[in-house]
């Protein structure tokens, strides 16, 4: 008797685990989406980006979003000549969490790599033959500031629809690095 039961007690959790009855068939998450920060010309280094993410299914993506550098609107009033020019990339791959029932918001963890590199011509003035800061004479000249910055973080975020059809969304993230 306790063999029939335990035996009908396995065939009755198994199939709940193997059966299915008609569902919603959701709509494939895989995808290009073309993606850009409107906010990148307020960044120290500011320009134009504009990047893409690859969904290659309902759980991982990957996303590149490079960066033309070519100006900063923070420079001060010294800095007149110095006109920026670069190129900003930051690339992660993303782990999404499942959307709630009830809630449209996706969110994810991903690493993420940054590289950038950037130059700045500058122009000052230097003293020749210095001795004791008494120097034989001043020269001006313009020089090249190299700048070039490689490194990782790890963020968590937040990808929110903003229309119905999800075609445009708000992403926002924080994270250490």
């Amino acid at each position: 008797m306790m063999r029939i039961l335990a035996l009908t007690s396995l065939i009755f959790f198994l199939s709940f685990k193997f059966s299915f009855s008609q569902q919603k068939e959701l709509p494939a998450e895989r995808g290009i989406y073309i993606r850009t920060n409107p906010f990148s010309f307020l960044e120290i280094d500011a320009g134009v980006m504009l990047g893409v993410r690859y969904q290659w299914n309902k759980k991982f993506s990957a996303t590149i979003d490079p960066t033309f550098i070519f100006f900063s609107p923070y420079y001060g009033a010294d800095d007149y000549n110095s006109r920026p020019l670069g190129i900003k990339i930051r690339a992660d791959v993303r782990y999404h969490f499942n959307k709630l029932p009830t809630d449209q918001k996706r969110y994810f963890i991903a690493p993420e790599f940054h590289y950038k590199y950037r130059t700045v011509d500058r122009t000052t003035t230097f003293g020749i033959n210095c001795i004791n800061q008494n120097c034989a004479y001043y020269m001006e000249d313009t020089y090249r500031e190299i700048k070039t910055e490689l490194g990782g973080s790890i963020k968590m975020g937040v990808d929110v629809p903003v229309d119905k059809r999800e075609r445009l969304s708000i992403e926002l993230y924080g994270g250490l690095g």
